[in-house]
């Protein structure tokens, strides 16, 4: 086990705090360390282990919030002093801490040797040019151990350690004047249902290779209106919308569609998003103010059935807070965040997918992000296969794929398995945080360059 220490007490620094003049003061402490095993060209290019500390100091005095943050080594008290002063530029904004410590896991720590982090990217390395030898095989393997604490003036004191192993591989493949590249990562975390935590190195094989096999031949399709299914590493740009649209924040703001819609259908009616903090790598016992996180159904058969919000969001909407308040880092301040968004499970096969769809586009990949609050999203396709009678016949190239997220959720058809999903999933697989099979959905603008 990885052993990871503070460089002074959170306690001395609420004091520090105090002794300044605050009324109420917050410390948000994390270090972490990583070791990493990189390959590049086939070969493996570095070993390295990497360690931070980090600590964030939020005060309010007179109304008026400050945050100070130091890395490293620091003097506490040049670190107090700076949120103080601080605070006197900060806007008004209401003390919103909690103040009952919430309950933690208890989770093995993972301790992988570097030796089997190495053996295993070769390994996997070697399966995919066992197959496909012209190509050029990059990757990464990570092993994370992270320790964060968070105390208040308010009683609040939690802290949580967690471990994760992550791996990404890349294919590069140049064919004359056709370069294609691929790839595919995957991240494990032990966890209270699930304390054993394996990768899946021979999935990643078969997903790169049917890619590699799709992409033998490449096409522009005739522009029009077509099926698009969406790999799970693309749903992102179809429920990005939706995620941002049941913010309590943007909610607050009036600045989401949805602002007015709850209870009211606003997706296919197949549709469940459900957030799980509890299941699969990402998820978390409490957010980043303290406040225990919690199964949320966001969506339930198309209708909007919840909000998430942090601390701020849930006060100014008169609500009650669900314990989704998270930061981006040391440096900002909490907002609505979710952790681990889990999608219905697959009720057909691709294969079967593919020929309800007859013809149209499979959008793997794409440049560029979805809609925002907007919805209106307009993507180069990075990577995408056209389909002919029910069949993938080629890679496309110079193609678009254009419309809206929130029309487009409204018109899904069907979830079939992924290409190549984890066992005993349903169909699915993570993309990022979100656990999802593929989605169709039943038109979409293509156009051919």
């Amino acid at each position: 086990m990885v052993e990871v220490a503070f460089m002074e007490t959170p306690e001395q620094l609420l004091s520090l705090a105090r002794e300044r003049g605050a009324s109420d003061a917050e410390v948000y402490a994390t270090t972490s360390r990583s070791r990493l095993v990189t390959f590049e060209g086939n070969r493996l290019k570095q070993l390295e282990t990497v360690a931070s500390a980090g600590v964030g100091l939020r005060v309010w005095r007179d109304g008026r919030c400050g945050l100070a943050v130091a890395y490293g080594p620091h003097d506490p008290e040049a670190l107090a002093d700076k949120a103080i002063a601080l605070s006197q530029l900060g806007e008004l904004a209401p003390v919103l801490l909690a103040d009952t410590s919430p309950a933690t896991w208890a989770l093995p720590p993972l301790d992988i040797a570097v030796d089997a982090l190495v053996e295993q990217g070769q390994a996997t390395i070697a399966s995919i040019r066992n197959r496909f030898p012209d190509v050029i095989c990059n990757g990464e393997w990570t092993l994370d151990f992270d320790v964060m604490r968070l105390l208040n003036s308010r009683g609040l004191d939690c802290q949580f350690s967690d471990s994760s192993l992550s791996a990404s591989v890349g294919v590069e493949w140049v064919r004359g004047d056709d370069f294609l590249e691929v790839g595919t990562d995957e991240t494990v975390s032990p966890r209270q249902h699930a304390p054993a935590a394996e990768l899946h190195p021979e999935l990643w094989t078969s997903a790169l290779a049917r890619r590699l096999h799709w992409a033998t031949r490449t096409l522009t399709p005739s522009s029009g209106h077509y099926p698009v299914i969406f790999t799970p590493n693309a749903v992102p740009l179809l429920l990005e919308t939706a995620i941002s649209a049941t913010n309590g924040r943007y909610v607050a703001q009036k600045t989401s569609p949805w602002s007015d819609k709850l209870g009211q259908p606003v997706a296919a009616s197949i549709l469940d998003v459900v957030q799980q903090p509890s299941f699969g790598p990402f998820g978390t016992p409490f957010d980043d103010e303290g406040l225990p996180s919690r199964r949320l159904k966001l969506l339930e058969s198309g209708e909007l059935h919840a909000l998430y919000c942090d601390l701020r969001a849930a006060h100014d909407l008169g609500l009650s807070p669900t314990g989704n308040g998270f930061r981006s880092g040391l440096g900002s301040y909490p907002a609505p965040g979710l952790a681990n968004l889990v999608l219905p499970p697959a009720t057909l096969s691709f294969n079967e997918l593919l020929r309800a769809c007859d013809r149209g586009l499979v959008v793997d990949r794409v440049l560029g992000g979805g809609g925002g609050l907007t919805g209106d999203f307009s993507c180069n396709v990075d990577l995408g296969f056209w389909v002919e009678a029910g069949e993938i016949v080629g890679r496309v190239k110079d193609t678009l794929v254009a419309g809206n997220a929130y029309t487009a959720l409204k018109q899904i058809t069907a979830f079939s398995s992924a290409p190549v999903c984890l066992p005993n999933a349903g169909g699915r697989t993570w993309a990022g945080s979100i656990f999802t099979p593929a989605i169709a959905v039943s038109s979409l603008s293509v156009t051919g360059q």
